[in-house]
């Protein structure tokens, strides 16, 4: 990875993450993000939201949507998961098509990573169409139950190098042969799946 961001301005990080483990646990993503806004030649924005209900995820996407926060680019969803969905605090679950009808086709030069579980465990299908109706220049996660120090680990280095490339096809190509040289074990490991325009591509163990 680059040493100072060379490649235009930072890419803001747009955080909703859900309370891992139960009312007293103090699991969240939030350091990592912190970590890369401190890191000297990358300095990350971020927002960062925790959210428990159907209604406040779908009032703070819908609030990541507006042109006022076209700074972050990156949607980061912080929740546990299964094929297809995500799940909330309150025991409801979003699923890609509900997401897509909530975000409508706002997503242009966006990119949405799931960070759950077993999300993007589905056929190529749902998730062109899933793109096809959000515009959204990537979506990215895991099609694998995966470990959430290890996930952490590989996702600092995917957000990091998100810096560094322009939000276009050729930026996310680039992205996905930089992963593979820096984290190919991990990506193998988590069954990351980066899927981008109409190229997806899927690294399995």
């Amino acid at each position: 990875m680059a040493t100072y961001r060379t490649n235009g301005e930072s890419k803001g990080i747009y955080c909703l993450e859900t309370n891992w483990f139960g009312d007293r646990d103090r699991t969240t993503v939030e350091p990592a993000l912190s970590l890369l806004h401190r890191k000297r030649g990358v300095k990350v924005p971020y927002l960062h939201f925790f959210v428990a209900t159907k209604q406040e995820f779908e009032y703070r996407l819908k609030k990541w949507a507006l042109k006022e926060f076209s700074g972050y680019p990156i949607l980061y969803l912080g929740f546990h998961g299964d094929a297809g969905e995500i799940s909330l605090d309150d025991g409801s679950k979003v699923d890609l098509e509900y997401l897509s009808e909530i975000l409508g086709s706002t997503c242009q030069s966006r990119v949405v990573h799931f960070g759950s579980c077993l999300t993007m465990d589905v056929d190529e299908n749902r998730l062109n169409d899933f793109k096809t109706q959000t515009r959204a220049l990537a979506v990215l996660g895991y099609k694998e139950t995966v470990d959430w120090i290890t996930s952490m680990a590989f996702e600092i280095l995917l957000l990091g190098q998100l810096q560094f490339v322009s939000f276009t096809w050729n930026g996310m190509r680039s992205a996905d042969i930089e992963l593979g040289k820096i984290a190919s074990s991990l990506r193998c490991h988590l069954k990351f799946r980066m899927h981008y325009r109409s190229v997806q591509r899927t690294v399995d163990s």
